[in-house]
C-alpha cells in the first residue's frame, strides 16, 4: 500500500468495515452489523438443504433447511429488507417450541434464529423463521 494511503476492509466473519490507514499501521472499526443484518433472501436460497444444528446444552438437534421465499413483497417498499421466511424441518424428539435458538451452519456460523413450529411431518415437525 502507498504510506498513507487508507483503505476499506470488509471483516466477512464479523461483518464489520474498518479502516486501514497504512502510513499509522492502525485499522479501525468503522461500521459493525451483526449477521442477522446481513440475511436475505438471495443469500438463502444457496442454503436450502443443508443442516443447521442447535445446540441444546445437554444434547444438539440437527435442522435442515427445506424452503426459503419472499414473503410480504406488497410490503417490501417500506421495509429495510426484501422479507422473507425460512422452513426448516427436524426429528419428533426433541419439540422445539418457539423460541430463538443458536443455530449452527458450517458456512453461515452461528445465529440466532426465532423459530416457531408450523407443523408436522411423518418423521418430525416442520419450523419457520421470518425475517422482515
Amino acid at each position: 500500500m502507498t504510506p498513507g494511503r487508507q483503505v476499506t476492509l470488509i471483516d466477512i466473519e464479523n461483518f464489520a468495515t474498518m479502516l486501514w490507514d497504512d502510513s499509522f499501521r492502525t485499522c479501525a472499526v468503522v461500521q459493525a452489523e451483526s449477521m442477522l443484518d446481513k440475511l436475505t433472501y438471495d443469500a438463502m436460497r444457496e442454503f436450502v438443504g443443508t443442516p443447521f444444528t442447535i445446540d441444546l446444552g445437554e444434547r444438539s438437534c440437527e435442522l435442515v433447511l427445506t424452503h426459503a421465499a419472499k414473503v410480504m413483497e406488497s410490503e417490501a417498499a417500506r421495509l429495510a429488507r426484501n422479507p422473507f421466511s425460512l422452513h426448516f424441518t427436524g426429528p419428533a424428539e426433541p419439540f422445539l417450541p418457539q423460541h430463538t435458538y443458536p443455530m449452527h451452519h458450517e458456512k453461515l456460523g452461528t445465529l440466532e434464529i426465532f423459530l416457531v413450529p408450523i407443523g408436522r411431518t411423518a418423521g418430525g415437525f416442520t419450523y419457520e423463521a421470518v425475517f422482515t
